[in-house]
């Protein structure tokens, strides 16, 4: 859902209007919701935002490696470019995406 609802956007767009969206989970604490939550609810915490992007990167192109780091108030996705985001999930991680499809996560 929330691929073919950006499928016509540019990168930098579908940023922007994650940053339109209203900032709030659908979910109290550290729960997350899954990128096709936010974009059908059309609000989500910058965690759960910029999970949908780098859903977005690698749908588009699945070769890019991507890193999203959280410290206690904000997320940064790394991936062709760096995209900025605002949280209060207050997690502390960092994830990196790879091309072959390795996951890992760190403190």
């Amino acid at each position: 859902v929330s691929v073919q609802m950006v499928n016509s956007k540019s990168l930098e767009e579908v940023h922007c209007w994650l940053q339109q969206m209203n900032s709030v989970s659908i979910y109290d604490s550290k729960r997350l919701a899954q990128p096709d939550e936010v974009a059908n609810y059309k609000t989500g915490d910058g965690l759960e935002k910029a999970f949908l992007l780098a859903n977005v990167i690698r749908q588009r192109n699945p070769a890019q490696n991507i890193e999203i780091v959280s410290d206690e108030n904000g997320v940064v996705l790394k991936g062709p470019d760096q995209y900025r985001f605002v949280s209060t999930k207050s997690l502390q991680k960092q994830v990196s995406i790879y091309a072959d499809g390795n996951i890992t996560i760190k403190d």
